[in-house]
């Protein structure tokens, strides 16, 4: 086929939907509506996380220190013991924790694990 008639279709067609005014008001309704919020600026980021880390279980001393630190029934970090290693279950651990639980010796060290069914 021929562009030339494949453009004249779709010309026929767009005329046919859009005949009269009654086919212009969805979309000056939808421009009226989304122009005006598409010119407000982004906000900057926003730390989303929550001011309080909830922890459950061996937790030390050091880290219930610590200001934002609450201890619940049910928490977002999970610490227990295993053959004397402390570890640390939860989606991220926060700074200041990571800091208190480095202690002198340079870093933690860190293991990503999947998420068991």
């Amino acid at each position: 086929m021929r562009p030339s008639r494949i453009l004249a279709v779709a010309r026929r067609d767009l005329a046919t939907e859009l005949r009269g005014t009654h086919g212009w008001v969805l979309p000056a309704v939808m421009a009226a509506l989304l122009v005006p919020s598409s010119a407000i600026p982004p906000r900057a980021s926003i730390d989303i996380r929550p001011q309080t880390t909830w922890v459950i279980g061996a937790v030390p001393d050091e880290v219930l220190a610590l200001p934002h630190v609450e201890r619940r029934r049910r928490g977002a970090l999970v610490f227990y013991t295993s053959d004397d290693v402390l570890i640390v279950a939860g989606p991220e651990v926060p700074e200041e924790i990571r800091g208190v639980l480095d202690g002198p010796e340079p870093d933690v060290a860190v293991e990503i694990l999947p998420v068991g069914f």
